[in-house]
């Protein structure tokens, strides 16, 4: 085709044929049609729409939070659990969350996997402050091959959450971890990782890029992980090679991974004495609990009291508060302790021993003494009988009233005393 050749056929097709080969474009949507014909006449066309002076993309910052695994309660339908690996054993497999009262504003919910989804099927997310309806749902595709997928919701606040993991049965999906984008953390803390999300809106021109370090590098995965608390600037780019500006600021400061710890401190009740675990005391005992090592979401000390050392201990107390509930107890018992923080770490549970003993030994007889004059040592023997609680002393026997104490029940005299 030359150009001349066009310019001859103008007037015989009635089109608007031009030699130049660019077309100017207003700012604005634009569509542009070509036209091609050949010497025989034939016609191609071909369109496309132009964008010229799209505005630079623009985007929203939310946070996820972990709420599994090893965080919140879940419980399980028609699944059977080994790790994070839930395989479903029957079609509409479960998993169901509740009293997610700290989660507040709740935008989106992410499921990611660490191995591929095994099968392509549709999930569905239930969300609600009660019973769970198809109206308060969303659904979302599990796509074979991909290893994420996520659920949009109206933003509230969701005390329960159900994730069903489509209709096919025998598929095992090995879950990375699931969180929620909430976006009021006035009141929230955790112990895990916490994702920063830019969220794109308003787009004219797709994003493809996100960058976490106020576009030093850039990443085609709109959310980054973080373990510990940070203060970063954050821009995306679009498929025009648009940056954000300005650059928009993302701030965690509610990870709280530390290990409270806490002490007790057992007292006489009588004089004040402290007391040591697993020694005998003659006197009932008060107790306290002390939290240290602290974080910024607080701590809250749990305690109980049983005989065999295998209670959960569930009732709270302020740090530093005297323990008065058992001052009258006596016999052998024990009290068993932790702290929890805010974010939910908890030290492990301990035990102090108490033994307390305030039943008197008595003496059943002493024998030996003669009833008549010897010349002979005269040995004394002390029978004396245990108590209920702590059996006899290492040195229980006492020849002068209390002095001076002897392992020996017997005592030998070579003279009157």
């Amino acid at each position: 085709l030359l150009k001349n050749d066009f310019m001859e056929k103008i007037e015989k097709n009635n089109r608007n044929y031009n030699k130049q080969t660019t077309l100017k474009v207003n700012n604005g949507l634009t569509t542009v049609i070509g036209y091609v014909k050949d010497y025989a006449g034939n016609e191609g066309t071909c369109a496309v729409d132009v964008r010229v002076g799209a505005p630079k993309p623009e985007f929203d910052i939310e946070y996820g939070y972990q709420i599994y695994p090893n965080k919140e309660t879940y419980t399980l339908v028609n699944m059977t659990e080994s790790g994070t690996k839930l395989t479903s054993t029957t079609t509409d497999p479960q998993i169901s969350f509740t009293g997610l009262n700290d989660y507040k504003e709740i935008t989106r919910v992410r499921v990611r996997f660490n191995t591929a989804i095994p099968s392509t099927t549709t999930a569905q997310l239930f969300y609600s402050n009660g019973t769970h309806t198809e109206t308060n749902s969303a659904k979302a595709l599990l796509v074979q091959g991909q290893k994420i997928v996520e659920f949009v919701v109206p933003k509230g606040t969701y005390t329960n959450l159900r994730i069903d993991l489509g209709e096919l049965n025998n598929k095992t999906y090995d879950i990375e971890k699931i969180e929620v984008m909430v976006g009021d953390r006035s009141t929230l803390f955790t112990n895990k990782n916490v994702s920063v999300n830019l969220i794109p809106k308003n787009e004219v021109v797709r994003t493809t890029n996100y960058s976490f370090d106020n576009g030093s590098s850039w990443q085609d995965i709109n959310y980054k992980d973080y373990a510990d608390n940070i203060t970063g600037s954050a821009k995306t780019k679009n498929i025009a090679t648009l940056v954000s500006d300005p650059a928009k600021t993302y701030k965690i400061e509610n990870i709280d991974k530390g290990v409270p710890k806490v002490t007790i401190t057992a007292t006489e009740k009588t004089n004040g004495a402290t007391v040591e675990s697993n020694i005998w005391v003659d006197d009932n005992l008060n107790f306290k609990l002390v939290s240290s090592k602290v974080g910024a979401s607080g701590a809250t000390i749990y305690y109980c009291k049983d005989t065999n050392n295998t209670c959960n201990p569930t009732t709270e107390v302020a740090t530093g508060a005297t323990i008065t509930a058992f001052n009258t107890t006596e016999g052998i018992y024990y009290i068993r302790y932790k702290v929890v923080s805010g974010s939910g770490t908890s030290s492990e549970i301990s035990s102090f021993t108490a033994k307390v003993d305030k039943t008197k030994p008595t003496i059943t007889s002493v024998t030996g003494n003669p009833t008549a004059w010897t010349n002979q040592d005269v040995t004394l023997v002390i029978n004396g009988s245990k108590d209920g609680e702590s059996n006899l002393h290492a040195k229980p026997y006492s020849f002068n009233g209390g002095e001076t104490w002897q392992a020996e029940n017997s005592k030998i005299y070579t003279e009157n005393t």
